[in-house]
């Protein structure tokens, strides 16, 4: 969710243990938030707070528990690198009140991660009256007041683990059913004046060392990741972290997690072929806030033509493609190469993490304008230009699965390798003030083998014949007629619900 200050910048540039002093982890669970999920209490260890996030498989976002006041009040949140504030729901919110005002996945009623009393809280106080409003590039956005409290995550508000006097944004009136938690550049802060978010806090009040942190989200089937404050779990990748330098414009610091992406291939291990130009190089914005990958138009024609699929963006806003690829083709990749020279690192990205689960659709509805199709699915790769009229590339959560990610805010470097999916042990190396990352070799346990591939280089043989992108829809629509054009709307309403998740922030 990068705020419009790094959408400004980006424009020209087209826990060893967890007793570690200087760490914080905080396990991150995707289950849909409810009332028994803010329950849900993990490890922790004399400095160490451990809590997890949620990868709620089907509004696609990534949940932390956190507590806010005293007592505390348990609260879900998303989390989100792209944006700086933390911010809750009161209990008043007209979202709370009234869930009539938006639409919410069967089951969800109004504030899904909980609210937050200020009248039973007694370290509460209130700072700017009316001064928080902030909005996204999907346009929900949020308004009410700044104020100053206690924040934990796992509850520990009497521990040494508490965040105390910390500047959140209190929302009384709120298009979304949950808050966020920004952990990106205070630069891109929704306040008039900037302040010390909670990665700025945790420094000052010796939570950790550094601002820095690292995450890992592991795949897409997993009900469980991590993000580490303070730290760098090698259990959890394979391989060396490669360092990124941020990107910020000409003379200026960086204000958001984006690097320089030089490349992207496709196909099977040892078979790959790039489908970028040579002189091809973009700023990307590592944003768990997002749950899509946002590339060039060039680029998702290519990779629509190449699936086979139909893109109905301007009709549903969504690309259609057959369920079936994932399950046929279960080591067809993506790579994505980093960096500006050949050394630069890859992350490879399998088909399955990309080609998703419509939530809710009744396939019935579809089949027979797919007959060929096992099921209808969608890709959650997009057109930038259909989302945002910048050019703006974002690597959401479908990319973030396959890769662990140190974010060094105080280096403004990038720290990546290759995830270790499914780890279940803790190898934490704690991050020194003032010293860069490095280069710091995985430890991976449970690390599973990758053989190279037995399918065709690049998109040959993935599916039976490819067409031309530019009439795909217009192929796809000429089927769907009559009940069929019912069934693109019952499409569209699961769209909504599953969504882009892109919480770029317009301020």
């Amino acid at each position: 969710m990068p705020s419009s200050a790094a959408v400004n910048v980006l424009l020209p540039l087209l826990l060893a243990s967890s007793s570690l002093a200087g760490v914080v982890p905080i396990p991150i669970w995707k289950q849909p938030a409810s009332a028994r999920d803010h329950t849900r209490r993990d490890l922790h260890s004399r400095a160490s707070v451990l809590q997890q996030l949620d990868n709620s498989h089907q509004r696609g976002s990534y949940y932390a528990n956190i507590t806010v006041g005293t007592p505390p009040q348990p609260i879900s949140v998303i989390l989100d690198t792209g944006s700086s504030d933390l911010w809750v729901l009161t209990n008043r919110a007209d979202v709370c009140l009234d869930p009539s005002i938006i639409e919410q996945l069967p089951g969800d009623v109004g504030c899904i991660g909980g609210t937050y009393n200020p009248k039973k809280s007694s370290t509460y106080e209130e700072l700017i009256s009316g001064g928080f409003k902030i909005q996204y590039v999907d346009l929900t956005e949020s308004s009410g007041d700044y104020i100053s409290e206690t924040v934990s995550f796992s509850g520990q508000n009497k521990s040494n683990n508490a965040i105390k006097e910390l500047q959140i944004g209190l929302a009384d009136v709120s298009t979304l059913p949950v808050g966020v938690m920004g952990i990106g550049y205070n630069t891109s802060e929704a306040a008039a004046t900037i302040y010390p978010n909670i990665i700025d806090q945790m420094v000052d009040q010796g939570l950790i060392n550094t601002r820095a942190y690292s995450l890992w989200l592991d795949d897409l089937q997993a009900d469980t990741g991590q993000i580490l404050f303070g730290g760098i779990d090698t259990a959890k990748y394979d391989g060396t972290l490669s360092i990124l330098p941020t990107l910020g414009s000409a003379g200026k610091k960086p204000t958001s997690f984006a690097v320089a992406l030089g490349g992207i291939s496709v196909g099977h291990k040892g078979k790959m072929t790039t489908i970028t130009s040579d002189e091809f190089a973009i700023p990307v914005i590592l944003d768990s806030g997002t749950t899509h990958t946002l590339l060039p138009k060039s680029v998702v024609r290519s990779i629509v033509r190449g699936l086979g699929a139909y893109d109905f963006t301007t009709q549903i806003g969504a690309i259609l493609v057959n369920c079936g690829l994932r399950t046929a083709n279960p080591d067809f990749i993506f790579g994505y190469k980093f960096g500006t020279n050949s050394t630069g690192p890859t992350i490879n990205v399998n088909l399955s993490e990309v080609v998703l689960d419509f939530p809710g659709l009744d396939q019935s509805l579809v089949q027979e304008q797919f007959p060929d199709w096992d099921s209808v699915c969608y890709l959650a790769i997009a057109d930038s230009s259909t989302v945002s009229e910048e050019p703006i590339y974002l690597l959401g959560d479908t990319f973030l699965r396959s890769a662990y990610v140190v974010y060094d805010i105080d280096n403004d470097e990038i720290g990546i390798a290759q995830s270790n999916y499914n780890s279940e042990t803790n190898k934490i190396v704690e991050i020194t003030a003032g010293i860069k990352i490095g280069s710091v070799k995985g430890q991976p346990d449970k690390l599973g083998t990758v053989t190279t591939g037995t399918g065709e280089a690049g998109f040959k043989g993935l599916v039976s014949a490819t067409k031309d992108v530019e009439t795909s829809a217009a192929m796809a629509g000429a089927r769907v007629s009559g009940s069929g054009g019912a069934a693109l709307v019952v499409m569209a309403v699961s769209i909504c619900f599953a969504g882009l998740g892109g919480l770029l922030v317009v301020v």
